[in-house]
């Protein structure tokens, strides 16, 4: 006897899992293909993918980032528990276990510091399945303001200093601009502004910043 078999079931089944792999492969290459590091985690905070750029920028930093966590390997991320990236992990699960919209923070890392925007990732149907993280490293920036930061107090301290004192100063930088006059000066070039437009007809105090020393 011919037994005949129904394949329509079978073949909607194969048919829908080629579908969900190749969405999968073009979710990850699209991923792959971003500048900007990014991890994947489940609602229970398990990594469970790191675009090549996270893996890259562990890869590079790995020995560092060993320095605050000895056991941290670039290779074996995937698994690992979000929790030992922060040391308040207790904290960290309640933020995220009440996260409904992107949560911007920052980390320090082996002597780096990154800025991170943790989301929560759900379904079309709002179903809530885990988080994403994107992670930037700004400490080249901030090493850059906290310099301009302390150049600017130097410089506050410095002209707190020549504003106190009877002789004239003026500043200029490289290119010959007046870039600072002590209250002496200011109060000086006051007093002989109406003489000095004789010989500078454009001549005022209040433009002397920026102006090439040169021209007097």
């Amino acid at each position: 006897a011919v037994q005949w078999e129904d394949l329509t079931m079978k073949l909607r089944l194969e048919r829908a899992r080629k579908q969900i792999f190749e969405e999968n492969d073009r979710i990850r290459a699209s991923m792959d293909s971003l500048a900007a590091p990014v991890m994947l985690a489940d609602s229970e905070f398990n990594l469970l993918y790191l675009n090549d750029s996270m893996q890259e920028l562990f890869r590079t930093l790995e020995a560092d980032i060993r320095t605050d966590l000895p056991n941290f390997r670039a290779d074996s991320l995937v698994g690992l528990n979000i929790d030992a990236f922060h040391q308040d992990s207790g904290h960290l699960r309640g933020l995220l276990r009440r996260l409904q919209a992107p949560h911007y923070g920052q980390i320090e890392l082996g002597g780096h510091v990154f800025d991170i925007i943790i989301s929560p990732i759900k379904k079309l149907d709002g179903t809530f399945v885990g988080y994403s993280v994107v992670w930037h490293e700004v400490t080249d920036e901030l090493q850059l303001a906290n310099d301009k930061a302390q150049i600017a107090s130097e410089n506050a301290r410095l002209a707190l200093v020549l504003d106190n004192i009877t002789t004239t100063v003026i500043l200029a930088n490289t290119n010959y601009k007046i870039v600072y006059l002590n209250k002496a000066a200011k109060q000086i070039f006051t007093r002989l502004e109406p003489e000095i437009k004789k010989q500078l007809p454009d001549f005022s105090v209040g433009t002397l910043i920026g102006r090439p020393i040169v021209d007097f």
